[in-house]
């Protein structure tokens, strides 16, 4: 395995064209243009995918972090709502069974803070501050304008598709990043898959139901009559 940098030396050590031996035959000059553009096209794709990954990794990292939280908080609140009874005369547990629900509501799936307002702290405030997430002196209300990250309906989608472009940067990244051994060696692992996928039959099937294999050279094989 290469680092970007060593690909990027590795190319600028290429003469340009116009600078090759005055002596080479058609086959070297084509040889060395073949060379010049597979590793120009490495560092072009090294740079995008680490550039992707210097963006995309943190905020990963920072909302996967925040998604645990949620996660805790969740768990948490839900075992204190089930120690409340369906119906209870005390004011005091009934306000703060409405303020649990209302503090997983949240955390499921967000409140409209546009048509709701909170002057009292929520239970999820106290997990907020308790984990360093939120302004000790605010209510929910604040919080969410100051440290919410998003719900778990926003946040899983979110962490899908950053993981699916960490992924995708990392895959360029190695395939850019890979010695020439390596190269050869993948290059002909994907050439024996394509042969066998070429050489793999189609599965048809007639009018009257039964089906055959046909193969690429002509050859058909009865699957069922």
């Amino acid at each position: 395995m290469k680092t970007l940098e060593q690909l990027e030396a590795e190319l600028a050590a290429l003469p340009a064209p116009l600078d090759t031996p005055g002596d080479w035959t058609p086959h070297q000059r084509q040889d060395h243009e073949e060379r010049r553009r597979m590793l120009t096209a490495c560092v072009h794709l090294a740079r995008n995918a680490t550039s992707t990954l210097a963006e995309v990794a943190p905020v990963l990292a920072d909302l996967t972090t925040w998604h645990d939280l949620l996660e805790r908080w969740r768990a948490l609140l839900c075992e204190e709502l089930l120690t409340f009874k369906m119906y209870d005369r005390n004011p005091a547990l009934r306000a703060r069974k409405q303020a649990v629900e209302l503090s997983l509501r949240q955390i499921d799936r967000g409140l409209d803070f546009r048509g709701e307002a909170f002057s009292v702290r929520l239970p999820l405030d106290d997990l907020m501050e308790r984990d360093g997430a939120a302004d000790p002196s605010g209510t929910l209300t604040t919080t969410v304008a100051a440290a919410w990250k998003g719900s778990l309906k926003t946040v899983e989608p979110r962490l899908r598709e950053l993981q699916r472009r960490c992924d995708e940067a990392a895959a360029l990244l190695a395939g850019a990043l890979m010695d020439d051994d390596a190269r050869a060696k993948h290059e002909a692992e994907a050439k024996k898959r394509l042969d066998i996928a070429r050489a793999a039959p189609q599965r048809k099937t007639r009018g009257d139901g039964s089906t055959y294999d046909r193969y690429p050279d002509g050859r058909v094989v009865e699957v069922t009559s």
